[in-house]
């Protein structure tokens, strides 16, 4: 990693300032080529991280939407089937209620 990739990594991560002037300070520093591909690739490694943290979690959250979303027209479903079952009760009710009165009407 370069000096521009960590610029654009630092950029966009959500690290609080203080850490990424902490990073950017301890870059400006290092005199020693080893110690300092050793923190590019740590601040890589962190960014590679925390993007999968990311991905997982919006994972996770489609995945909630979705059992959501299930669970809500599984309540619609039963919902209508109890109104469809009480619409069908109401009618034979009526039908009986029907045939009564005509029975009551033709003695």
């Amino acid at each position: 990693m370069d000096l521009s990739e960590l610029s654009n990594i630092l950029t966009k991560s959500q690290l609080d300032k203080e850490t990424k002037l902490m990073v950017v300070d301890l870059v400006a520093l290092c005199k020693d080529k080893e110690l300092l591909d050793d923190i590019l690739n740590l601040i890589e490694s962190w960014q590679k991280s925390d993007a999968q943290i990311q991905e997982e979690f919006i994972q996770q959250l489609l995945d909630l939407k979705i059992a959501h979303q299930n669970h809500i027209e599984v309540a619609v479903k039963d919902l209508v089937k109890d109104e469809t079952q009480e619409i069908d009760g109401l009618k034979v009710q009526s039908e009986i209620d029907r045939i009564k009165k005509h029975i009551m009407e033709n003695l």
